[in-house]
Parts: C-alpha cells; sequence; structure tokens
C-alpha cells in the first residue's frame, strides 16, 4: 500500500489481515477499526502519517521503519508475534480509551495516551528516544520493572502521570536529556548515567534512591526533591540549581 492522501485511508472491518510480505509507505494515515492480522511474512511500516489500529495487532512480524508511528487503540493490543520497534524515530503509541498491558522490549520513542493505566509488563524496557505520557497514566506498581530512556522524559499528565513501583529509571543518553512536560513526576529511583547530563525543566520528586553515576542534574528554575525516604549516592556527577 502507498497512501499518499490527506484523507486516511480507513477500513471499518473486523480484521484487516496481510498474506504476504509487504511494506506499507507514504506520508497518509491508515486506520482500521478492527485487528490487524500480519497473517503470514512481514509487514514492514514505512508509513510517516499514522497507523492507527483499533482491535489487537496479531499474526507474525511487524517492523516499524524510520519515523514511523504505530498507535494501538485496544485494550488487549498486542498478539503479534514480534513488533520491532528500533529505528531511529518511529513511535509506539498506546492510546486506548482504558487500561491496557504494553510488551516489554526496545521502542525508540514510547508515547502513553489514551485514558487509563498502560501498564509495564514482566521484563524490563528500553526506551531510545522519548517517554511522552501525555494522557492517563505509565504504571510500574504491577511488576515493579526498570526502564532505560535514552531521550527525554516529557510528562504532560502531572504525578498521576507515573506511578513507579519499585522500579529504576535510569538516564543514559549520549546527550543532554530532557526531564520535562508540564508536570511533575515522582520517581522511586533515578540513575544518571549520562555525562552529558539532565536539563530538568519541571520538578521531580525522589522516594527512593537518586544515583550519580555520572553527569549533572541542571535545574534552572525548577526543583529535585529528596523526600524523607530517598536518598542520594555518587560516584560523579551533582546537582546544579535547587534541591
Amino acid at each position: 500500500i502507498i497512501q499518499n492522501n490527506t484523507t486516511a485511508l480507513a477500513f471499518y472491518v473486523g480484521t484487516l489481515r496481510t498474506s504476504a510480505t509487504q511494506t506499507w509507505s507514504g506520508v497518509g494515515d491508515i486506520r482500521t477499526t478492527g485487528v490487524l492480522d500480519v497473517n503470514a511474512g512481514t509487514l514492514t511500516n514505512n508509513i510517516t502519517g499514522t497507523v492507527l489500529v483499533g482491535g489487537t495487532l496479531t499474526g507474525t512480524t511487524l517492523v516499524q521503519g524510520t519515523n514511523a508511528i504505530l498507535a494501538l487503540a485496544s485494550t488487549t493490543p498486542l498478539s503479534i508475534t514480534t513488533l520491532t520497534s528500533t529505528a531511529t524515530g518511529n513511535t509506539v503509541d498506546y492510546r486506548s480509551a482504558g487500561s491496557a498491558t504494553m510488551r516489554s522490549q526496545t521502542y525508540h520513542n514510547l508515547t502513553i495516551s489514551g485514558s487509563g493505566n498502560k501498564t509495564i509488563s514482566t521484563t524490563d524496557i528500553t526506551v531510545n528516544g522519548n517517554i511522552t505520557i501525555s494522557a492517563g497514566a505509565l504504571s510500574n506498581t504491577t511488576n515493579n520493572r526498570n526502564i532505560v530512556i535514552g531521550g527525554n522524559w516529557i510528562n504532560n499528565v502531572g504525578s498521576a502521570g507515573f506511578t513507579a513501583g519499585t522500579g529504576t529509571v535510569t538516564f543514559s543518553g549520549s546527550s543532554t536529556q530532557t526531564l520535562g512536560g508540564s508536570g511533575s513526576t515522582t520517581f522511586k529511583n533515578l540513575t544518571l548515567n549520562n555525562v552529558s547530563g539532565i536539563n530538568q525543566t519541571v520538578s521531580s520528586t525522589i522516594t527512593g534512591v537518586l544515583t550519580f553515576t555520572s553527569g549533572v542534574i541542571t535545574t534552572g528554575s525548577s526543583t529535585v526533591i529528596i523526600s524523607s525516604t530517598g536518598s542520594v549516592t555518587r560516584t560523579s556527577g551533582h546537582i546544579n540549581g535547587n534541591e
């Protein structure tokens, strides 16, 4: 499919099924209200609009291309065997109107939208790009996993947008990372392992351990709050600003 129309190509079906290896490309959106079944071979998503799946994404293999956007709108978003989502600039958006369990794997950009909790599954996740919480909550209280992030943390919900459990969020980018958005975030454990550091634009709270492996948190007008249950451990790095 080559979809370059500004009007979305929409399928109002129970199941949209691909039966052989194929590539979707173009700048327009493709939407299905039902299941997307990659029944055989590999589906490569090179759409730079949005592929919106209203039902479950199922089947064999879907590969996200550079800058592709995959939006999963079901509360049972994935049963596909392999979802490859590491290409530069690609985004997987969990946007169901209700709670859903995410797949724990490596993403480039990960977006949480829609209502309800989007629960981290039973293994750790790595996000090489940005985590954006636009609505609902990224929930870690069920499985208490660790998150490694190489890009920016953008929380536009506020303190309810991330429930940390007992896990650790590690900032490990190769250039300066931003901890920001329009709402503050409460972390259990936060580790900075990036010599280029973090530029914090909204206040954050640490209730467990803030670990400096390398790098500086620059706060500007915001504040890093270490709660009464929190502590700091340091190999290299510090807070430059308010704490």
